[in-house]
């Protein structure tokens, strides 16, 4: 089974990433601030950032890799602490997708590092991976998109029941409205409307399935594990029609989203373009006819923007996630790991 070969893989590791912990050069963060971000802690190197994407890049394949960016999201709501709360259905379909991701960490890194920094490097490299896979694959103008170039840093400290606990941070809703995503990410995270904007463009990875969200489908058909702009492009594309359909219509509590031909979006996603306004029962009551007769929202211009230009917007994804990332934590409680020239 792929469970028996990621553990045999990730035991074959163990001596190898020992040896290469035993010859890394020191970073540029010196002893005194190690001690004083994490005290007792061992410092943590550039190396040890390489030897985590290289065992990952062994371990985690297909659409486990954009589970990645899902779990380091949901672990920084309410704070970066390695912890996730299981038994919420929010959370559904995370311990079992992510089971590799914890047998490597009991393996190798576990009294190494804390598993809030290991989430959190993981949902790095999973953004890397799968701009990697983009460029791979990219065959016209302006598909290719910059690496990313994120800035590691560690002193995230784990909850005492890491990874499970009975609480966890508050989730957006697949239903929100504008205005209700907007005042979610401005309070949770403290991000502007830009830097939203941003970062729901993750969704152009990875798929819904309703056994999780009640939600199915993959938001860019095809590309599930390609990063790239085409959830904008998708958005403003006045060609597309858009059909609002309940995917859960056997339930009280139904699960409506747009779906086209190219993909699927759900009322969250929508709003950031259209005002659509969700109603209790599930439907929106503006129409989306193949114009996209509903008026623009205040955050339109964004998407128009990220849609014409791959390079803006990973600029400004970068930041926003890497703020994400450390939610919870101010700059001077965090090192930064530096790449050696």
């Amino acid at each position: 089974s792929f469970q028996l070969a990621a553990d045999q893989a990730m035991k074959s590791f163990v001596a190898v990433f020992i040896f290469g912990l035993a010859n890394c050069s020191p970073s540029s963060v010196n002893d005194n601030e190690i001690e004083r971000i994490w005290p007792g802690a061992p410092p943590l190197r550039y190396k040890d950032v390489e030897g985590l994407r290289k065992n990952l890049n062994s371990v985690i394949k297909g659409a486990d890799i954009p589970a990645l960016v899902r779990l380091g999201f949901h672990g920084c709501a309410g704070g970066c602490d390695g912890c996730i709360n299981y038994e919420d259905p929010n959370n559904a379909g995370l311990q079992q997708t992510t089971s590799p991701l914890e047998t490597l960490y009991r393996t190798v890194y576990q009294g190494r590092m804390s598993r809030a920094d290991y989430w959190a490097w993981s949902a790095l490299w999973a953004i890397e991976k799968t701009v990697q896979n983009n460029n791979k694959k990219c065959k016209g103008k302006g598909c290719r998109i910059p690496k990313p170039e994120f800035t590691y840093k560690w002193g995230r400290k784990d909850c005492p029941t890491s990874p499970k606990t009975d609480n966890g941070g508050r989730l957006p809703g697949a239903k929100f409205s504008h205005d209700k995503t907007m005042d979610y990410f401005a309070v949770e995270f403290g991000l502007t409307a830009r830097e939203t904007v941003a970062l729901l463009g993750a969704h152009t990875i990875g798929r819904a399935k309703v056994g999780n969200s009640g939600y199915n489908g993959s938001w860019i058909k095809g590309e599930e594990e390609m990063f790239n702009n085409k959830y904008y492009k998708h958005l403003v594309d006045q060609t597309f029609t858009w059909k609002h359909r309940p995917v859960t219509p056997e339930l009280e509590n139904q699960h409506w989203q747009f779906d086209s031909a190219a993909g699927m979006m759900l009322t969250s996603d929508f709003s950031l373009y259209k005002e659509v306004y969700p109603t209790e029962e599930g439907p929106n009551s503006c129409r989306v006819s193949e114009t996209l007769g509903c008026k623009k929202t205040s955050t339109a211009s964004l998407v128009e923007l990220y849609a014409e230009d791959n390079s803006l917007w990973m600029e400004d994804f970068r930041e926003v996630f890497m703020k994400v990332l450390e939610n919870g934590y101010d700059d001077e409680e965090l090192a930064v790991i530096e790449e050696l020239n």
